[in-house]
Protein backbone atom coordinates (compact mmCIF):
# COMPACT_ATOMS: atom_id res chain seq x y z
CA UNK A 1 0.00 0.00 0.00
CA UNK A 2 1.04 3.33 -1.16
CA UNK A 3 1.36 7.06 0.50
CA UNK A 4 1.88 10.37 -1.00
CA UNK A 5 5.00 12.14 -0.26
CA UNK A 6 6.71 14.84 -1.28
CA UNK A 7 10.40 15.92 -1.36
CA UNK A 8 12.89 18.79 -2.12
CA UNK A 9 15.03 18.26 -5.35
CA UNK A 10 18.49 20.23 -6.56
CA UNK A 11 17.55 23.32 -9.52
CA UNK A 12 14.00 24.28 -7.49
CA UNK A 13 12.07 21.01 -7.76
CA UNK A 14 9.66 20.16 -5.32
CA UNK A 15 8.36 16.26 -6.25
CA UNK A 16 5.27 14.26 -5.69
CA UNK A 17 6.08 10.29 -5.36
CA UNK A 18 4.00 7.57 -3.71
CA UNK A 19 6.13 5.94 -1.22
CA UNK A 20 5.74 2.16 -0.13
CA UNK A 21 7.38 1.36 3.20
CA UNK A 22 8.84 -2.03 3.17
CA UNK A 23 12.25 -3.19 4.35
CA UNK A 24 15.76 -1.60 4.51
CA UNK A 25 16.64 -1.93 0.61
CA UNK A 26 14.85 0.93 -0.85
CA UNK A 27 13.95 1.14 -4.76
CA UNK A 28 13.37 4.02 -6.95
CA UNK A 29 11.30 3.59 -10.19
CA UNK A 30 11.90 6.58 -12.69
CA UNK A 31 9.12 6.47 -15.35
CA UNK A 32 9.51 7.16 -19.15
CA UNK A 33 8.28 10.34 -21.30
CA UNK A 34 4.45 8.99 -21.70
CA UNK A 35 4.11 7.47 -18.12
CA UNK A 36 4.10 8.87 -14.58
CA UNK A 37 4.50 7.83 -11.33
CA UNK A 38 0.93 5.71 -11.71
CA UNK A 39 2.85 3.42 -14.35
CA UNK A 40 4.57 1.94 -11.75
CA UNK A 41 2.11 0.46 -9.15
CA UNK A 42 2.11 -3.16 -9.97
CA UNK A 43 5.58 -3.87 -10.35
CA UNK A 44 5.98 -1.53 -6.93
CA UNK A 45 3.51 -3.29 -4.91
CA UNK A 46 5.38 -6.50 -6.07
CA UNK A 47 8.51 -5.14 -4.70
CA UNK A 48 6.91 -3.99 -1.77
CA UNK A 49 5.48 -7.12 -1.00
CA UNK A 50 8.48 -8.78 -1.13
CA UNK A 51 10.39 -7.06 1.14
CA UNK A 52 11.21 -3.82 -0.31
CA UNK A 53 10.68 -0.09 0.04
CA UNK A 54 10.11 1.94 -3.12
CA UNK A 55 9.89 5.49 -4.36
CA UNK A 56 8.01 6.29 -7.53
CA UNK A 57 8.13 9.97 -8.45
CA UNK A 58 6.63 12.26 -10.40
CA UNK A 59 9.62 14.06 -12.33
CA UNK A 60 8.75 17.86 -12.49
CA UNK A 61 6.13 18.70 -14.85
CA UNK A 62 3.71 15.58 -14.08
CA UNK A 63 0.83 15.64 -11.71
CA UNK A 64 1.57 17.86 -9.03
CA UNK A 65 5.48 17.69 -9.25
CA UNK A 66 6.79 21.68 -9.48
CA UNK A 67 10.27 23.22 -11.31
CA UNK A 68 11.27 23.52 -14.45
CA UNK A 69 10.35 20.39 -16.64
CA UNK A 70 13.17 20.18 -18.80
CA UNK A 71 14.42 16.44 -19.07
CA UNK A 72 18.16 18.35 -17.81
CA UNK A 73 16.61 18.62 -14.45
CA UNK A 74 15.68 14.91 -13.87
CA UNK A 75 18.84 14.01 -12.60
CA UNK A 76 17.80 16.03 -9.88
CA UNK A 77 14.49 14.45 -9.14
CA UNK A 78 16.07 10.61 -9.24
CA UNK A 79 18.69 12.38 -6.64
CA UNK A 80 16.25 13.60 -4.40
CA UNK A 81 14.06 11.13 -4.50
CA UNK A 82 17.00 8.43 -3.71
CA UNK A 83 18.21 11.10 -0.35
CA UNK A 84 14.30 10.95 0.34
CA UNK A 85 14.78 6.86 0.91
CA UNK A 86 18.27 7.74 2.91
CA UNK A 87 16.97 9.61 4.93
CA UNK A 88 13.81 7.19 5.88
CA UNK A 89 15.96 4.51 6.92
CA UNK A 90 16.77 2.76 3.67
CA UNK A 91 20.43 0.93 2.34
CA UNK A 92 20.87 -0.04 0.25
CA UNK A 93 19.56 1.71 -2.22
CA UNK A 94 18.46 0.90 -6.12
CA UNK A 95 16.90 2.57 -9.54
CA UNK A 96 15.36 1.54 -12.05
CA UNK A 97 14.57 3.59 -14.84
CA UNK A 98 12.89 3.68 -18.42
CA UNK A 99 13.78 5.83 -21.25
CA UNK A 100 13.96 9.36 -20.15
CA UNK A 101 14.29 7.38 -16.44
CA UNK A 102 16.38 5.89 -16.97
CA UNK A 103 18.69 8.53 -18.75
CA UNK A 104 17.56 10.59 -15.56
CA UNK A 105 18.96 7.67 -13.31
CA UNK A 106 22.39 7.22 -15.47
CA UNK A 107 23.36 11.01 -15.73
CA UNK A 108 22.37 11.21 -11.71
CA UNK A 109 25.13 8.45 -11.59
CA UNK A 110 27.32 10.01 -13.77
CA UNK A 111 27.56 13.31 -12.13
CA UNK A 112 27.96 12.11 -8.81
CA UNK A 113 24.70 12.97 -7.96
CA UNK A 114 23.38 9.58 -7.09
CA UNK A 115 25.92 8.63 -4.22
CA UNK A 116 26.15 4.97 -3.66
CA UNK A 117 23.86 2.80 -5.65
CA UNK A 118 23.55 -0.89 -5.18
CA UNK A 119 21.99 -1.56 -7.96
CA UNK A 120 21.36 0.68 -11.54
CA UNK A 121 18.78 -1.06 -13.90
CA UNK A 122 18.36 0.97 -17.02
CA UNK A 123 15.54 -0.29 -19.53
CA UNK A 124 16.14 1.15 -22.84
CA UNK A 125 18.67 4.45 -22.43
CA UNK A 126 18.63 5.82 -25.42
CA UNK A 127 21.24 8.30 -24.81
CA UNK A 128 23.83 9.50 -21.66
CA UNK A 129 26.32 11.94 -21.86
CA UNK A 130 29.46 9.55 -20.65
CA UNK A 131 28.46 5.59 -20.30
CA UNK A 132 32.33 5.30 -19.58
CA UNK A 133 31.56 7.52 -16.07
CA UNK A 134 28.40 5.00 -14.77
CA UNK A 135 29.02 3.89 -11.31
CA UNK A 136 27.17 1.67 -9.13
CA UNK A 137 27.52 -1.91 -7.61
CA UNK A 138 25.85 -3.37 -10.61
CA UNK A 139 24.84 -1.60 -13.89
CA UNK A 140 22.36 -3.38 -15.24
CA UNK A 141 20.96 -2.51 -19.25
CA UNK A 142 17.87 -4.23 -21.15
CA UNK A 143 17.13 -3.70 -24.36
CA UNK A 144 14.62 -5.12 -26.74
CA UNK A 145 16.32 -6.68 -29.73
CA UNK A 146 14.02 -4.97 -32.20
CA UNK A 147 13.74 -1.88 -31.24
CA UNK A 148 15.69 1.56 -32.88
CA UNK A 149 18.12 2.57 -29.67
CA UNK A 150 18.95 -1.06 -29.73
CA UNK A 151 22.56 -0.22 -31.47
CA UNK A 152 23.13 2.34 -28.85
CA UNK A 153 22.11 0.61 -25.62
CA UNK A 154 24.88 -1.96 -26.98
CA UNK A 155 27.43 0.83 -27.57
CA UNK A 156 27.23 2.23 -24.32
CA UNK A 157 27.23 -1.16 -22.73
CA UNK A 158 30.75 -2.04 -24.31
CA UNK A 159 31.72 1.59 -23.07
CA UNK A 160 30.52 1.39 -19.31
CA UNK A 161 33.48 0.05 -16.93
CA UNK A 162 31.07 -0.51 -13.75
CA UNK A 163 30.52 -4.19 -13.33
CA UNK A 164 27.60 -5.20 -15.81
CA UNK A 165 25.11 -6.64 -17.47
CA UNK A 166 23.27 -6.65 -20.53
CA UNK A 167 19.48 -8.76 -20.52
CA UNK A 168 18.44 -8.22 -24.77
CA UNK A 169 14.65 -9.69 -25.41
CA UNK A 170 13.58 -10.78 -28.49
CA UNK A 171 10.66 -8.36 -30.00
CA UNK A 172 10.43 -4.43 -30.46
CA UNK A 173 8.95 -3.28 -27.05
CA UNK A 174 10.84 0.00 -25.42
CA UNK A 175 11.41 0.15 -21.73
CA UNK A 176 8.24 0.28 -19.34
CA UNK A 177 6.55 -0.99 -22.57
CA UNK A 178 7.98 -4.37 -21.89
CA UNK A 179 5.88 -4.78 -19.03
CA UNK A 180 2.92 -5.26 -21.33
CA UNK A 181 4.84 -7.48 -23.53
CA UNK A 182 5.54 -11.52 -23.72
CA UNK A 183 8.88 -10.58 -21.97
CA UNK A 184 6.82 -9.03 -18.50
CA UNK A 185 7.69 -12.38 -16.92
CA UNK A 186 10.79 -12.84 -17.72
CA UNK A 187 11.79 -9.14 -17.06
CA UNK A 188 10.14 -9.17 -13.52
CA UNK A 189 11.86 -12.40 -12.68
CA UNK A 190 15.31 -10.17 -13.79
CA UNK A 191 14.15 -7.57 -11.21
CA UNK A 192 13.62 -9.54 -8.61
CA UNK A 193 17.10 -11.83 -9.40
CA UNK A 194 19.50 -8.24 -9.56
CA UNK A 195 17.63 -6.64 -6.36
CA UNK A 196 18.36 -10.05 -4.31
CA UNK A 197 22.06 -9.95 -5.33
CA UNK A 198 22.65 -6.22 -4.71
CA UNK A 199 21.06 -7.33 -1.59
CA UNK A 200 23.00 -9.78 -0.43
CA UNK A 201 26.48 -7.99 -2.09
CA UNK A 202 25.75 -4.49 0.28
CA UNK A 203 25.16 -6.65 3.41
Amino acid sequence: MAETIRYDAAEGGRIEADFYPGGAHGVLLAHGKVFDKDSWAELATGLQGAGYTVLAPNFRGYGESTGDGAPKTYAADVAGGLAALRARGCGPVSVIGGSMGAIAAAEAAIAGLAGEVALLMLLSPRQMSAPEDLAGGHVAFVVSEDEDCAADVRAMYDACTAEKSLEVYPGAAHAQFLFDSDQAEALNQLIRDRLQAASTAAA
